[in-house]
Parts: structure tokens; sequence; C-alpha cells
């Protein structure tokens, strides 16, 4: 990384790296020195400096009833870098709780229409591992999307998915079976007729989507509701046939 480069993710700003840059240089100027040097407007540089001094960056001298400046050595910023990573991780506990507080809050996103759907139905790829459920309600749905866009950008992002269907003999679920090359693996059950909703769990969310004449999704973000629906989906696994 350049020297530029590094006092920019330090967090200088272009102005403060010139005039730092030339007093490590000069090692000590007057204002009109600098202008002199940099090209940068008097009043621009006093702005600077007094930025950098309440960094501690640059320090005063008198002379002969003249005021220069000087840079501090470029240690001096491994040692603010040192202090700041200190306050940081003292400060962690608590904002780690205040994450933490605000993950734990319910939240609710209603999509309605087809559009909507296919907005929303990459998020589900943000996740580690997807668990399905899939009534066979919806394969037109499926079929039209599901399958030529989630199932492509899954396995290009190698998620392993878990599936639980209902047995069929025809139609698009039967050919949904389980197969390692697309980390897939299914298991049915002997019926989901009494369930009419498409039900995606993954990291602390739900998705539910409706495949009815409006189509429409139901995103709730919630770490209990997750992991309760993490049980029943394992309790259904358990009790499901491979195939």
């Amino acid at each position: 990384m350049h020297t530029q480069e590094a006092l920019q993710a330090y967090g200088l700003s272009a102005k403060e790296i010139t005039i730092y840059t030339t007093l490590l240089k000069t090692g000590k100027s007057t204002v009109q020195d600098l202008a002199k040097h940099t090209g940068i407007l008097r009043q621009s540089i006093y702005d600077t400096l007094t930025k950098l001094s309440n960094q501690g960056l640059i320090s005063e001298i008198t002379e002969n009833n003249k005021t220069h400046f000087s840079a501090a050595s470029p240690e001096k910023l491994q040692e603010i870098l040192e202090e700041r990573k200190e306050l940081i991780n003292e400060a962690m506990p608590e904002l780690l709780g205040l994450q933490k507080e605000a993950t734990q809050k319910l939240n609710v996103q209603i999509f309605r229409g087809l559009k909507a759907l296919k907005s929303i139905f990459s998020d589900p790829l943000t996740g580690n591992e997807i668990l399905s459920i899939q009534p066979s309600i919806g394969e037109e749905f499926m079929k039209e999307f599901y399958v030529e866009n989630f199932v492509q950008k899954r396995l290009d992002k190698k998620i392993p998915i878990k599936i639980i269907r209902e047995r069929t003999k025809e139609g698009l679920q039967q050919k949904i079976t389980t197969n390692q090359k697309e980390f897939r693996q299914v298991r049915t059950v002997k019926s989901l007729k009494d369930i009419n909703t498409h039900i995606i769990i993954y990291n602390n969310k739900v998705m539910l989507n409706l495949y009815r004449e409006e189509p429409a999704s139901i995103l709730i973000e919630d770490d209990f509701i997750a992991d309760t629906l993490r049980i029943l989906f394992n309790t259904l696994w358990l009790n499901g046939k491979t195939v």
C-alpha cells in the first residue's frame, strides 16, 4: 500500500496528508512556507493545521517571533491506532449488546405480487444452509421462476439445501430428489395437503410463500421463530423417506 493510501485509510483528508508529509520532509515550516510548497491557500492551511494539531500529529515552535510547525513522528500514528484499538475493545461488549438487542426485535415484511416475490427470492441465498418445506401447490410458480433462477444461483454458491416434499406420482415435485452434486437432500412425507404454504428457513429468517391468485410472501426475521421452525422441520425430516 502506498503512503497516500495508507494515510487515507488512517483517516486523513487529502490536505491533511499533503501538509503532514510536507512537514515530515521539511522538518519545520511556517504557514507561508507551507503555502509555497503545497499550493494550498493560507486559510485552508490554518484550518488543516488545527485539525492535525487536535489529532496530535503536529506541534508548534516559536523562533524569532515566527510560528513554525513540525510533524510528529510517523510512529505517533501507530500509537494513536493502538489507543483507538484499546478504546474499541473496551466498548465492544456494549456494542455487541446493542447489535444483539436489535437482532432480537421481531421484523416482519409482506410482499405482494409476482414481481415482489421475485425480488426477495434470492434472500435465502445469504444463508449457510436452507431448509425448505415444499407442498405440491404452486408448482407453476416454481417451474417458471424457482427452478430457473434460485437453484442455479444456489449451486453457484454451493449452499446445501434440505427439502421436505409431498410424495407425488407426477409433476415437478417428483423430479426433486437427493443429489449430492447439487448439494441437495430430499425426504418425502405422506401428505402435505393441509399445508398451502412454501416454508423456507435460513439464518434467523423464515419465508412463507403463498402461491395463490395473487402470490404473496411473508418474511419473518426473528431468532426464536426461526429456531422453532427448525425444530418442526427436523421432526418432519426424521420421519421422512429419503428419495
